[in-house]
């Protein structure tokens, strides 16, 4: 059995609990969660597509998530750093069976409702940047 995501090592509200929450419900397959934790502005634009954004979202159940080996903020512009931020995020996968250590370069965007960057908003997670590696 695999043990769940502790968020609580993360500060409330910092970007880095927002992100472990996303993987927390990645990791239990909870894909209304994982769409609660996303960036406002990208559930927006996905509303009216044809296609569901939970759909998009199956496409990080091929991956088990087993744990977050740690979290850490890569400021990618120092004007924005209060509502975007890309985070460093090593995660231990279970792919077919097998187990490896995969880092991440999600980017989170702060808005307070959708296309509205926001330093008083919530963090949210851009689902398509979330499995971007360099």
């Amino acid at each position: 059995m695999i043990k769940p995501i502790a968020v609580e090592r993360w500060a409330e509200g910092s970007p880095e609990r927002a992100y472990a929450e996303y993987v927390r419900a990645w990791q239990k397959r909870d894909f209304d969660e994982m769409i609660n934790c996303c960036q406002q502005s990208w559930v927006a634009d996905n509303a009216n597509n044809d296609v569901d954004p939970t759909e998009i979202l199956r496409l990080h159940s091929s991956l088990d998530v087993t744990e977050i080996v740690y979290i850490d903020p890569t400021h990618i512009d120092d004007h924005n750093a209060d509502v975007v931020i890309d985070l460093t995020a090593c995660v231990r996968l279970k792919n077919n069976g097998k187990q490896s250590v995969v880092v991440f370069y999600p980017r989170l965007v702060k808005e307070s409702a959708p296309y509205t960057a926001d330093a008083a908003g919530t963090w949210g997670v851009n689902p398509i940047a979330a499995l971007r590696k360099r």
